[in-house]
Order: C-alpha cells, then structure tokens, then sequence
C-alpha cells in the first residue's frame, strides 16, 4: 500500500491499465506522477507506436501487477532518481 510519508509528492498521480496487459510498459498497471491529459498518447497507440514509446521514453513511471504494484514501482523509482 501507498506510504504517504515519503519524501516527495506523488501529485498528480494517474494510475493506467495498461492497453497490452503489459507487452511493452512491463505491468498490468502503470503508475504516472503526471496529470491524466499529460500521459503520452504514446501508451495508447497501436503495437508499434506503444513499443517504440515504452522502448525510448526518459519519462519515469511505475509498473506492476496490480495498481498498488505500480505506484509503489513509481515510489521506488522516483527515490532511486534522487
């Protein structure tokens, strides 16, 4: 579960579905510190586009299994990026 005493701000926090049950994001779930218009339409997009996205994006964001999994992915990877 989500531990709000962390360091930093998680908001804006959008949690997605992912379109290929994780093929390219490599989760069921991602997790963006972003607001929802601002996720790149790149997630949304036929396979080629989703993999040439996920493949070359710089954006950080959290993947996993269930949503919780990929917010607490995101956490992890924001800490490792300070």
């Amino acid at each position: 579960m989500y531990d709000n005493s962390k360091e930093f701000d998680l908001y804006p926090l959008t949690i997605v579905r992912d379109r290929y049950c994780g093929c390219y994001s490599g989760g069921e779930f991602t997790a963006w510190n972003l607001y929802p218009e601002d996720i790149p339409e790149g997630i949304y997009a036929d396979d080629v586009g989703c993999s040439s996205f996920f493949s070359t994006t710089k954006i950080i964001y959290g993947r996993g299994k269930t949503p919780d999994d990929a917010i607490m992915d995101l956490i992890n990877r924001l800490e490792d990026k300070k």
